[in-house]
């Protein structure tokens, strides 16, 4: 099934394994941004997918693959107008708490 707009996944990763996963993830094509963040979560990431098959596949099988990565979660946006707008404010509510 095809799906639009921007998909995001937040990441939980054990301390010592952060920058490692962050290192990693940066590499792949899928992933068009990647931030680290403070506080529940380490690492925010705009995926690149065409349809939930491919999306399920970064996440299950490539992101949740890693060594350190303890949880993921998903989302995705319905209107790709505020994409940025809607990263902007995760990032700022994550350093400001």
């Amino acid at each position: 099934m095809k799906i639009n707009g921007s998909r995001f996944c937040i990441d939980k990763c054990d301390a010592r394994c952060r920058k490692k996963v962050f290192d990693t993830m940066i590499k792949w094509e899928e992933i068009q941004e990647l931030y680290p963040l403070f506080g529940d979560y380490d690492l925010i990431a705009k995926i690149q997918a065409s349809d939930y098959e491919g999306l399920s596949d970064i996440v299950v099988n490539k992101i949740r693959a890693l060594k350190g990565v303890t949880e993921t979660k998903t989302s995705q946006e319905q209107n790709s107008d505020f994409k940025r707008t809607w990263m902007q404010a995760l990032i700022l509510h994550r350093i400001y708490l």
